[in-house]
């Protein structure tokens, strides 16, 4: 159904954005991607992620954490944002203490309150034509 799905959050101090992107194999329409999108959106705010997807995400935010603190460039770019974003640069210093605090109920209180569709945007994007068919073999 789509060639690609992706999903960005780009920490920010007001407001927040959570950017959710599909990809549809052509032929396939953006409405099916949007319903597809919604079901997986719907079944996450009811039951919230499993114990592994939960793990994993706080592996992956862990490492890149760890990860940009690899130079005096990087400490540096984190100290300013944890003393611009939080107010006390001090703040980075308990960044893996919190994402190790996220619960499982945690991610589907979130879930439920973020993800309603009164407080989304939806953007389609379409080629002014369809592709030919010599174009994909």
């Amino acid at each position: 159904m789509a060639l690609s799905a992706s999903s960005f959050f780009r920490t920010r101090l007001a407001p927040t954005l959570f950017e959710l992107y599909v990809e549809m194999k052509p032929g396939r329409t953006a409405e099916e991607g949007l319903k597809a999108l919604d079901a997986v959106i719907d079944t996450l705010a009811k039951n919230g992620p499993t114990e592994r997807e939960l793990q994993k995400a706080k592996n992956l935010l862990e490492a890149g954490f760890v990860k940009s603190l690899k130079t005096n460039n990087g400490v540096g770019e984190q100290l300013a944002f944890y003393e611009h974003v939080f107010g006390d640069y001090n703040a980075l210093f308990r960044t893996i203490d919190r994402y190790r605090a996220v619960t499982l109920e945690d991610c589907r209180r979130v879930a439920q309150q973020i993800f309603q569709p009164q407080r989304r945007t939806v953007v389609t994007l379409k080629p002014e034509s369809e592709p030919s068919a010599q174009a994909h073999p």
